[in-house]
Order: structure tokens, then sequence, then C-alpha cells
């Protein structure tokens, strides 16, 4: 409503001042600029910028309604008034000025989001406006009639003091004004803090909608899923209904099969002891050829030990006269080059023997030239025969030692392509042992295999029967409350037709060895005559005994064990005569062992419907017997077994430590082998080195045969030379 009034005010402030406007030019200057432009250049002003600008348009609109003369009269006498009372309240000092006050600058920021109004409350009334208008018209007449009664000076005081009504008046109103404009501020101020309250709870219900639009969302997908689950669930119900009525229909048929069942048992039995023989002479033969086998291997691992050993110390003698050649060669090596170098210095010695006598056969034939005579001429004939005798002994036993180092070291040629050949079968007979090596590793890997596999197989069947123990435990406790459950019915029963009671000696027990034992009660006479006493009731409620009892055993089948491959094709006829009640068992599977307090619970608060009695499905609890005497008959076979094969393990592995130590010879033996034929090797280098040598020698031996036969030929031509010349001499004397 604060905005209607305040529009209002500024609606008649522009009026007056569109009257005005023509009626002074002189005070054109102070209304050059307007409240609606000034509102228009700066409309967020404060609220007491405002109400001041509309005080001085009023106060300047009531001026201008008189005329031009008067309203300077009165300005000037104002002037002086006014004067004369600030004068006197600055010597009093009691009153006090009025100022403005203006908002703060924060009050100012906080209202930026909202545009302040431009108009104010209409406070003032056009009544009080008009009635002010009339006084000063009044004024106005009475000064134009010019009463002479009236002195200027009543006048002038007249004038004061409506002026001085006049700004008390306006005073009031500014004041008035003010107070309702502070009002306004802080109206405005609580009405922005609630604006700003009602925007954050805006925001909040904006997230909660969004928030809950996700909600039902997910609740209308969550609502789809759970009509499809509803759908798939009436589905399903119908299928069991479906299965209900198949399984109504083969418990018909089942009980036609137990029939017939009866008669194949006594087959089975005999069928089943005869495989049993069958197995056992089967294992016994197959353990028997394993054990022979195992013999074989054994001996022979022991004839590759005996030729091992042989190989061994055949390797060992042979490294020993290899060594001893070897040392002999050596040995030989060294006398062989000491005589060849004493040799070599005994005809380098004859050498220089011969150059030296030829040397003085010249000197003597020169001398003989000189001094000829025929004597010494025979001489030197002699003595030249006798060198040349001597050489030719020295040349044959030379040729004799060169034949015999030739023949030498054939022989060695012929023992190192012997040795070379020893030492290739010594490798191939230790390939071969390595190889076998290998083989009796896998072997033994295998066999290991083997245990892990039978000790699962064994842990598995362990777990099996102890999980059946437990359920047949639970059976037992379930079938002896069920026969308390009977009795008490019965005693009941009996009380109200007034029958003989049972006795505990009727009731069938059950062993811990899950056999049942019947002390003198014959079942068929007991339901021939509990059927005259319980002819009503007792369909119904065999129905639901034989159909918990069906569910039972459904939920013991998963838990009976499997046997091993070997077991299961040994036994392929066992599980013939058996085929029809597994293949109603597994129709039946829907539940697991789990839910067994579950029916037997369910069962049992049926006796408070239906009072009958119960019977035992005992052909079931025969075969959970026969199958458990089954598996320990399984598990004690496969410990026998399996301590068969722990003791084959332990012989094959001492076996494998004998054929690793053994390894470890020929290694050993392969290593010195090596060594031997590097020694070989560094042996051959040598006697090449020797050869060398020796053919180096034996050039020089032809070169200086060669310079032998050249002097000889020299020495020949020089004798025969001197000759002639001796004989010519000799002619011309």
């Amino acid at each position: 409503m604060w905005s209607d009034f305040l529009k209002k005010a500024i609606n008649n402030v522009e009026q007056f001042k569109y009257d005005t406007k023509g009626l002074s030019n002189s005070l054109s200057t102070t209304l050059e600029k307007s409240p609606t432009k000034s509102h228009q250049q700066s409309p967020r002003k404060p609220m007491q910028e405002r109400l001041s600008e509309i005080v001085t348009s009023v106060q300047n609109s009531g001026r201008f309604l008189e005329s031009q003369s008067l309203i300077q009269e009165k300005l000037d006498v104002m002037s002086a008034y006014l004067h004369s009372i600030r004068l006197n309240q600055k010597k009093k000092g009691k009153k006090t000025e009025w100022c403005p006050v203006y908002e703060t600058d924060e009050i100012t920021e906080n209202r930026c989001s909202l545009v302040f109004p431009a108009s104010m409350p209409n406070t003032i009334k056009k009544e009080e406006i008009n009635d002010a208008d009339l006084k000063k018209a009044k004024k106005k007449s009475h000064i134009d009639t010019g009463e002479s009664s009236v002195l200027p000076n009543q006048f002038v005081d007249l004038d004061i003091i409506s002026l001085k009504h006049a700004i008390d008046e306006k005073d009031r109103k500014i004041h008035i004004l003010l107070e309702e404009g502070e009002e306004l501020s802080k109206k405005e101020l609580k009405h922005l803090s609630i604006i700003k309250n009602l925007r954050s709870k805006i925001e909040r219900d904006g997230k909660d909608i969004n928030e809950m639009k996700n909600k039902t969302k997910k609740l209308e997908s969550e609502v789809t899923d759970l009509k499809k689950k509803l759908k798939n669930v009436s589905e399903n119900n119908k299928l069991l209904s479906n299965r209900l009525k198949e399984m109504s229909d083969l418990e018909k048929e089942f009980n036609l099969l137990k029939i017939e069942q009866s008669r194949f048992e006594i087959e089975k039995n005999n069928e089943l002891k005869n495989l049993e023989d069958e197995t056992i002479a089967i294992k016994e033969t197959m353990s028997l050829q394993h054990l022979e086998e195992l013999e074989i291997e054994k001996s022979k691992s022991h004839s590759l030990l005996d030729k091992l050993n042989e190989a061994n110390i055949n390797l060992s003698l042979l490294e020993e006269k290899s060594k001893s050649e070897i040392n002999s060669l050596y040995s030989l090596l060294e006398n062989e080059r000491k005589d060849f170098f004493i040799k070599e210095k005994s005809y380098i010695e004859e050498i220089s023997v011969l150059e030296r006598k030829v040397e003085a056969l010249r000197y003597e034939l020169e001398e003989v030239s000189h001094n000829a005579n025929s004597n010494f001429h025979a001489n030197l004939l002699q003595q030249n025969e006798a060198l040349q005798a001597q050489y030719f002994t020295a040349f044959q036993h030379w040729k004799e030692k060169e034949s015999d180092i030739l023949i030498k070291n054939a022989l060695l040629q012929e023992e190192n392509e012997k040795y070379l050949k020893i030492i290739n079968k010594e490798t191939l007979k230790s390939k071969n042992i390595n190889e076998k090596m290998e083989k009796l590793k896998m072997t033994l890997f295998d066999n290991e295999n083997i245990l892990k596999e039978t000790r699962l197989l064994n842990e598995s069947l362990t777990k099996k029967v102890s999980k059946l123990e437990e359920t047949i435990v639970k059976i037992n406790s379930a079938h002896k409350n069920e026969l308390k459950e009977l009795k008490l019915l019965f005693e009941t029963q009996c009380k109200v037709g007034k029958k003989p009671k049972l006795t505990d000696n009727e009731i069938p027990l059950t062993n811990n060895s899950f056999d049942l034992q019947y002390k003198d009660y014959d079942i068929l006479k007991h339901n021939e005559a509990k059927s005259s006493i319980f002819s009503d009731s007792m369909d119904d409620i065999c129905y639901q005994k034989r159909h918990s009892g069906d569910l039972f055993v459904q939920n013991i089948l998963p838990c009976l064990p499997t046997t091993s491959k070997n077991y299961t094709n040994n036994n392929k006829n066992d599980d013939v005569n058996d085929s029809n009640t597994d293949v109603y068992f597994d129709n039946e599977s829907v539940q697991s062992v789990s839910a067994l307090p579950i029916l037997h619970s369910f069962n049992f608060s049926d006796h408070d419907i239906s009072m009958s009695k119960i019977r035992p499905n005992i052909n079931i609890i025969l075969q959970l017997s026969l199958s458990i005497q089954r598996l320990k008959g399984q598990l004690s076979m496969k410990h026998d077994e399996i301590n068969q094969i722990t003791r084959q393990r332990d012989e094959a592995r001492n076996e494998c430590v004998q054929l690793m130590i053994e390894a470890e010879k020929n290694k050993e033996l392969n290593n010195k082998i090596c060594i031997l034929e590097d020694k070989l090797k560094e042996l051959n280098e040598r006697y090449e080195q020797c050869l060398e040598l020796y053919g180096e020698k034996s050039e020089k031996e032809k070169e200086l045969k060669q310079d032998i036969a050249d002097m000889k030929e020299i020495y020949t031509q020089q004798i025969e030379e001197l000759i002639a010349k001796f004989n010519h001499s000799q002619e011309l004397k």
C-alpha cells in the first residue's frame, strides 16, 4: 500500500510543478531538474533525499500560487525572520536545528535487488493545499483593496505569524514523512529478507521436487521390475502346478515300479556280488602286472647301474693307461729330441771336421802340385774312400732312425683313434642313461600326480561319507521323533477306541551302522491292524508323508558321492536296476538339504489337523546303508592302492637318487674325458710341431748331403785336374 501512496504524492507534485512552470521565470533555474527526471536518472536514491525533494517541490509550488510581488516581499520577510531566529537560537542554545539523516551504504547495497518505487505516500491531502490557497487568496484581496486602517507593520506581523504556522505545519508533515520513510525502509528490509528466505525456500523446494521426481522414476522402474517378476512368479507357479500334477502321476507309476523293483533286488544283489568278485580279481591282476612291470624296470635299472659301474672302471683304467702312455710318449719324444740334437751336433762336428780335412787336402794338393809325389796321391785317394765309407754308414744309420720314428708315429695315431672311439661309445652310453633318467623322472611325476588325485578322491569321499553320516543321523532323529509322535497318537486313539497300546519292542529301531533292526515286529501285520482303526484319515496322511519322504530322498541324492572313473567303468552294470528310481528322483530335484528342518516342521504340524500314523520309507534307508557300505569298501580299496603307490613311489625315489648319483658320476667322467681330450689336443699339437721340426731338420740334412756331394765332385775334379797336370808335367820331363 505504501507504494500507492508514494505514487499519488509524486503525481500531485508533478501537477503543482506543471501549474507553476508559467508563473515565474526567475526561479526556473531551481526547477530545471524535475523529480521524475531525477528519479529516471537515479531510481535507487535513498528515501530521505526523495522526501526532501518532494518537500522542496511542495514549498515552491505553494509559494508560486501567490503573485510574484507578494512572494518576493514574503521571502525578504522570511529571510529576516529566519535570520533573527537563528541568532536567538545561537544565543539561547536550547533549540536544535533539524538536519536530514541519510541511510548507510550497506542498506542501499542490500536493497539493490529491488527498485525503490518512485512515489511517496499521499500524506498531504489536496484539501489542505486548497485551504492554504484560499487563505493566501484572501490575504491577496486584502492587500489589493488596500485597507487603510491596518498599518504596514501589522500586516508584516500577520504575514510572519501565518508563515510561522505554515512552516511549523510543513515541518511537522516533513517529520511525519521522514518517520514514515524510516518505517517503510525497515519494512523494505524485512521484505527483502523475507524475499531472500522465500527464494532459498523455492530453490530447496525445487531440489526436493527434482529428488522426488528421481525417486518416483526409480520407484516406477522398480514397479515395472516387480510386475515382470510377478509375471515370472505366476508363470513359475503355473509350471509348478503342472509339475505337481505330473508328480502325482509319477507317484502312481513309482508305486508300480516299487513292486517290480522288489523282484529285481535279488538278481541285483547276485550281480553285484559277481561284479565285486570280478573287480577284485581284475584289480589283483592289474596290481600283479604293475608289480611285474616295476620289477622289470628295477632289473633294467640294476643292469644299467652295473653297466655304469663297468664303464666307470673301464674309463678309470683307460685314463690310467692313457696317462702312462702319454708320459711314455713324452719321455720318448724328449729322448728322441735329445738324440736328435746330439746327432745334429755330431753331424755338424763331422761336417766341420770334413771341411777342415778338405781344406787340409787343398793345402796338401797345392803342395803336391808343387811337389808331386805318387805316394802322396795314393794316400789322398785312400783317405777319400775312407771318408766316403764313413759317410755311407752314417747315412744308413740315419735312415734306420727315421723309419723307426715313422713307425712309432703310426702306432700313436692308431692308439689315438682307438681312444676316440672309446670316448664316443662312453658319451653315447651317458646320453642313453640321461634319457632313461628323464623317462624315470616323468614316470615319477606321473605317479605323484596319481597320488595327488587319489588323495583328493579320498578326501572328497571322506567328506561325502561324513555328510551322509550327518544326514542319516538327522534321519534317525527325525524317525525317532516321528515314532514317538506315532506312539502318542496311537495311545490317544487307543484310549478313545479302547485298543491295546504299543510296546517299545514293537517300534522299529535304527542302529548306528545305519541298518534297521526289527524286534519281533511285522510291519505288514501292524499296518493291517491299524488300517481298521485309521481307515478314514490314512490316505491323506500317507500321501503327505510319502511326498515328504520322497522330497527328503530327493534332497539327499545330490549329497551321495560319485565313484572314481575306474570304479564306474568296472561297475557299469551296478546301477542298471536303480535307473527307474534315479529318474524319479531327478525329475523331482527342486530343493536342497538345507530344507530338511522346514519339511519336518511342516509335516509334523499337520498332525493337529489329521491324526494318523507315519510309515518310514525303509527302502531308502536300505539303499543308503548299501551305498555307505560300498563307499567304505571303495575307501578300503583306495587306501590299499594308496599304500601300494606310496611304496612304489619310495622305491622309485630311491632308484632316482641312485640314478642321480650315477648321473653325477657320469658328469664327472665326462668332465675328465673333456680334460683328456684337451690334453690329447695339446699332445697332437706338440707332435705336429715335432714333425715340422723333423721336416725342417731333414731338409737341412738333404741340403748338407747335396753340399757334400757337390764338394766331392769339386774335389774329384780338382784332384783329376791336379793328376792331369802332374802327368803332363812328368811327360814333359
